[in-house]
């Protein structure tokens, strides 16, 4: 649609408006820059030059801000409203008269149109604007407006910028300075000085509680001599390090402040100081959750950082701190944020498994911390347990160890165990079995003892044991980790390497009774030499002190060897039994030998020797004499004791190798039997293609078997059955082999004969090797019978006994050729010699064997009939001895007949001598005979001995007395002996019934009915003899009998009560076997001094009943014991004296270790290992 000229003219006026105010605000723009720029440099130059103060500043800084702002006003932002703006303040008449003025050809036209347009609208008036607009169309309005004009008026901005910016060019500072004072008109500049104050710090923002260090450099040719800092109105003089470069620290900063320069009257402007807050930690709580199996309660520490704990520990952080943020702990470089609790504060929670360094940083708006604040965390890992094993080994029985030792962990030990294998020979070795070891968890560092007995594994000669120990510690975090010690070996010795230490120690026990023996009577003759010194003397001199302290060392060797004795015959009966069979009765024996060289150690000697000690402190030797005769006494018997334990020591020895020597040939021969028989399987590999040859080889079979049966016709009848059987089995034998081998020559192929020849080759070597080890133990055997030839020699009473030396000579000679027909490969001859061989072994044990048993047989009955003698000799010499002591009492000293009773004391002394000796010539050979015997014949011969000396001085009473215990003692002598004579008879039966039977017997020598039956039959006697005639010799004896009798009662109840000794029985009946022994001590004294009355009687009926309540009480005690016995831990043995000191140094470490609170750190629990591993 095409515009109306009239809407054509109106457009280009409003672009000629338009025109009209952009050239208004381009000539505005100009003059603005005009005056702003002339007026900052009227305004400079007058700051410049003037330094006006503070109110003058003011004044043109708000006069240049005015300048500015209103031309800025009128020239610039008046334009641009008009310009953008929908109302124009220029009206569109004003505009057509400008644009007539510009327009000559315009002129009043444009006007007039506008004018007529305004008017009312007619059809003329409409055609006369129409024509009019179209006339004023071809004119453009907007080219009346010349923006190229405002050119002209660039020269009035140019000059004040060319001049700023010529001056900026060459001096800067006449703009800078000026200008900076003008905008900080609230500030005072000081006069411009010959020099400049520069502030090297790039943020003057400080930290509240740290320092701020403030660094100046001054810059100018002048150089003051002094700097100082303004601060609130004090002055403070700056360190310089050179004439330019000052410094001044404030302290522990609290609140913003100001400060300025100063130097030489000239100031520099203020600088502010912000004070901030750096985040900082107040403090901090550490929880630590021990891992469980440590059995440790929890526990929080506060503000300690540095933590030593165990591997697997949870640990908590929980941190306080001001102007805080966040909080982070950094472990081996690795940060790991910690949450903020709902509370306040922040926590952090860890396992920790490694030790290291960590850090804890602080961080807010501003900064971090200061400084990292760090810790150690020391984790200490659950080590590996520690074990050192000491050990002692039972070398003489090899039935057990003691280990001992210690074992260590940090924390604790789970288990212990002791694990073995048994390698016997010829045998695979079998997987290793575990006893466990006692040990207490509880403690970290303990020592551990365990005696093993390997008696229960029945270890043989050559056998061995591999074993170690093994601990585990109680790791929860890792697992139980354990350490064992090496591998060790417990072997047996071989079984030639246990004899030879058994004869060793033979003879070393031999030696050393044989030295206690010449002690004892080198003591004895001392002490009769000091004797008869000393009845010359009335008071003691030094030389006599001084021998007899050396007799007091003496008995203290004396006693010191026989222990020595002891312990070494114990030591050897052990070893004996554990390595040899031995038959119940000999071990009865050894036993018994074992029992009387304790009873050596028992004697009453001590006593006196610590009388006399205590007399020479006390230089007493009124009762020296006295004293000197009761030792001398005592080391007789001593003396005595020991002649005959070495005289028993040989003859058990003697019958300890001749037993075994049987045992060994009968062993021997089963094995030699063996041997033949697998000879006899083997071919013959000598060459049978010479007639020499052969002629050799049936000479050899004619000879064995010519001597094979002229041994079976001289052994048992069913043994030479057997044998004829063999010899005819082993002759077809040979011959079908002979026969089968003269077959095989002609069929056998070259190469088979090669290979059985090496098979044959190998099998014969293996013979060879066998039968020269039973020739090795034939050897031993000839050596033993050897040793019991000799001992028969040494102890006289089986020299005329054969020993076999002709069959053992032969015996040898056939194992010899029996190896040169191996050798020569003569195989059948070598087994007919191997079985002769076996024959005469078991003819030649049989022969040792009966040879024993009647020599045994023969000594027993000649010991029986020594022992009724002498028990005769007793009885008849307490009969005169009873009846001299009522002569004496009947007797006064003028009597003449008192010099023929002394005679007759004297000659009971002779008689009590003989006596004496034909005792202890019986001990020396009968076991059974026990120590007491020794004891009980030198107080008797003391007895009658001070009986004949109190008769001599005319002390009749104290005669008597000695008499009526010389009495007492020879009826105890005959007491024991009864015994013993009826052991010896048990024996004797037994031993017939053996020789009889062909085995041994099953009775056990010495049984006797109970205490209760015995006591019950002597009051049946008592109140028997009371019925008959009370005097005469036959009555006497009866008292007698009864007397001994009921003393054999008393000592079996004491045997009894000793054996209850340390029980709980034991203290129950002890005060009531006590006083039951009491009554029968009376008893006793009532039978020997002849009076039996009614109270007597009364009193062993209550002795009866008492007793028998008293023996059920023990019985029941004994089954009880057995009942407990079965189910009973083992006892532990005693503690080897090499080892004593071992364990008990290690108790004393682990009662200390007890006394260590359980609760210590981990490192003061490595402190207290380390010291103990110091005293080791």
């Amino acid at each position: 649609m095409n515009a109306s000229p009239v809407d054509s003219l109106l457009v280009q006026l409003d672009e000629y408006k338009r025109k009209y105010y952009a050239n208004l605000l381009l000539k505005g723009v100009i003059f603005s820059a005009a005056v702003v720029l002339s007026a900052y440099l009227l305004f400079n130059t007058l700051e410049y030059f003037g330094h006006f103060g503070k109110t003058f500043r003011t004044l043109l800084f708000f006069g240049f801000l005015g300048v500015f702002l209103s031309s800025m006003l009128f020239w610039v932002i008046k334009p641009l409203i008009f310009l953008y703006g929908r109302k124009k303040p220029l009206s569109n008449e004003e505009a057509a008269r400008q644009i007539g003025r510009f327009f000559p050809e315009v002129g009043d036209r444009l006007l007039n149109t506008l004018q007529l347009v305004s008017q009312s609208q007619s059809d003329l008036i409409q055609a006369s604007i129409r024509q009019k607009s179209q006339q004023l169309a071809i004119v453009k309005f907007t080219d009346a407006v010349k923006l190229e004009e405002n050119r002209k008026h660039l020269k009035y901005a140019a000059v004040p910028a060319v001049v700023i910016a010529a001056i900026l060019f060459v001096f800067p500072q006449f703009f800078t300075k000026p200008t900076t004072r003008l905008v900080q008109f609230r500030n005072e500049f000081a006069e411009e000085a010959p020099f400049s104050f520069f502030l090297e710090n790039k943020s003057l923002q400080a930290f509240r509680n740290e320092d701020l260090v403030v660094e100046m450099t001054l810059k100018g040719n002048a150089v003051p001599e002094a700097v100082y800092l303004n601060v609130a109105g004090r002055r403070f003089k700056m360190e310089s390090s050179d004439l330019r470069h000052y410094s001044y620290t404030f302290r522990k900063l609290q609140q913003d402040f100001d400060f300025t320069f100063e130097a030489a009257g000239y100031f520099s402007p203020s600088y502010d100081v912000d004070i901030v807050a750096r985040p900082s930690l107040t403090g901090f709580d550490v929880s630590l959750q021990y891992p469980s199996y440590l059995n440790k309660p929890a526990e929080t520490l506060k503000n300690t950082g540095n933590l030593t704990v165990p591997e697997g520990t949870v640990v908590e952080w929980q941190f306080s701190a001001t102007e805080t943020d966040a909080v982070s702990l950094s472990f081996s470089g690795k940060p790991e944020p910690a949450e903020k609790s709902m509370l306040g504060g922040f926590h952090l929670e860890k396992k920790v498994r490694t030790s290291g360094e960590y850090q804890v940083s602080l961080q807010n708006k501003y900064a971090s911390n200061l400084e990292p604040v760090s810790f150690f965390l020391n984790v200490i890992p659950d080590k590996y347990p520690g074990i050192t094993l000491e050990q002692y080994r039972d070398s003489t029985l090899y039935n057990y160890l003691v280990l001992g030792g210690n074992i260590s962990d940090d924390y604790g030990i789970s288990n212990l165990r002791l694990f073995y294998r048994i390698i016997r020979e010829n045998d695979t070795p079998k997987s290793y079995a575990s006893l466990g070891i006692p040990f207490s968890k509880g403690q970290t560092i303990q020592s551990f003892y365990y005696q093993w007995a390997t008696d229960s594994l029945r270890l043989a000669p050559g056998d061995k044991i591999e074993y170690y120990v093994q601990v585990w510690d109680n790791d929860g975090v890792n697992g139980a980790k354990s350490a064992k010690t090496g591998l060790m070996n417990y072997a047996v010795p071989s079984k030639k390497v246990i004899e030879k230490e058994i004869e060793n120690a033979v003879e070393k026990t031999e030696n050393q009774l044989d030295r206690s023996l010449s002690k004892a009577q080198q003591l004895k003759k001392e002490l009769a030499a000091l004797e008869a010194r000393l009845r010359n003397k009335r008071d003691l001199d030094y030389q006599d002190k001084k021998q007899l302290e050396e007799l007091i060392k003496k008995r203290e060797q004396l006693q010191e060897e026989l222990r020595q004795l002891q312990e070494q015959n114990m030591s050897l009966t052990q070893k004996q039994q554990r390595f040899n069979e031995q038959r119940p009765e000999l071990a009865q024996k050894f036993e018994q030998l074992q029992k009387l060289m304790d009873e050596l150690l028992k004697s009453d000697s001590d006593k006196l020797y610590e009388q006399l000690k205590q007399m020479l402190e006390k230089n007493q030797d009124e009762r020296l004499l006295e004293m000197l005769d009761r030792m001398k006494a005592k080391e007789r018997n001593t003396e005595k004791d020991l002649d005959r334990a070495m005289q028993l020591f040989k003859r058990l020895q003697r019958e300890q190798k001749l037993e075994k020597s049987i045992d060994e040939l009968k062993k021997l021969a089963e094995e030699q039997q063996k041997l033949a028989e697998k000879t006899d399987q083997q071919k013959d590999t000598a060459p049978k293609d010479t007639k020499d040859a052969k002629k050799n080889e049936a000479d050899s079979l004619k000879n064995a078997q010519k001597d094979a049966k002229k041994n079976e016709s001289d052994s048992l009848k069913n043994d030479g059955k057997n044998n004829e059987q063999k010899d005819g089995k082993d002759n077809k034998d040979g011959k079908d082999s002979k026969d089968g081998k003269e077959n095989k020559d002609g069929k056998d192929s070259k190469d088979d004969n090669k290979g059985e020849d090496s098979k044959d080759q190998k099998d014969s070597n293996s013979l060879e090797n066998e039968q020269q080890k039973l020739q090795d133990e034939m050897e031993d055997i000839k050596k033993n019978l050897n040793d019991v030839e000799n001992l028969n020699n040494e102890l006289k009473d089986m020299q005329e006994k054969d020993m076999g030396k002709k069959e053992q000579q032969e015996i040898s000679e056939q194992q010899q050729q029996s190896q040169q027909d191996m050798k020569s490969g003569k195989n059948r001859s070598s087994s007919q010699r191997q079985k002769k061989a076996a024959q005469q072994m078991k003819q030649l044990a049989q022969k040792l064997s009966d040879m024993k048993q009647q020599a045994e047989m023969e000594e027993n009955e000649e010991n029986m009939d020594d022992l009724r003698d002498i028990l005769e000799n007793l009885v008849r010499l307490s009969f005169d001895q009873e009846r001299l002591m009522k002569d004496f009492r009947g007797v006064q000293l003028a009597d003449p007949r008192f010099v023929k009773l002394a005679q007759e004391q004297i000659k009971l002394q002779d008689d009590a001598r003989i006596v004496e000796d034909s005792l202890y010539a019986l001990a020396k050979r009968v076991l059974q005979i026990q120590a007491f015997v020794t004891r009980e014949v030198g107080d008797m011969k003391k007895n009658m001995d001070d009986a004949a000396r109190f008769i001599r001085e005319r002390k009749l009473p104290m005669a008597t007395s000695k008499q009526q215990f010389a009495m007492t003692n020879i009826n105890n002598l005959a007491l024991m002996l009864s015994d013993v004579l009826k052991q010896m008879q048990e024996n004797a039966m037994s031993m017939m019934s053996a020789s009889q039977k062909g085995k041994k017997s099953k009775r056990q020598p010495g049984n006797k009915p109970s205490m209760g039956k015995q006591q019950e039959q002597m009051n049946q006697q008592m109140q028997q003899s009371q019925q008959g005639q009370r005097n005469g010799r036959a009555y006497s004896e009866q008292l007698a009998k009864m007397a001994a009798e009921q003393a054999a009662i008393r000592k079996q109840l004491q045997e009894a009560m000793d054996k209850l000794r340390g029980t709980e029985a034991g203290k129950k009946m002890q005060g009531e076997l006590n006083e039951l022994m009491k009554k029968m001590d009376q008893t006793e004294e009532d039978l020997v001094n002849k009076r039996v009355t009614p109270n007597t009687i009364n009193r062993n009926k209550e002795i009866l009943t008492r007793l028998l309540e008293s023996e059920k009480a023990m019985q029941e005690q004994e089954e009880e014991q057995k009942r407990k016995g079965e189910t009973a831990k083992e006892q532990p043995r005693r503690v080897p004296p090499a080892f004593e000191q071992y364990v008990k140094e290690k108790q004393k470490q682990t009662e200390l270790l007890r006394t260590v609170p359980p609760s210590l750190s981990p490192f003061y629990k490595k402190e207290v290992d380390q010291y103990f591993r110091k005293l080791k």
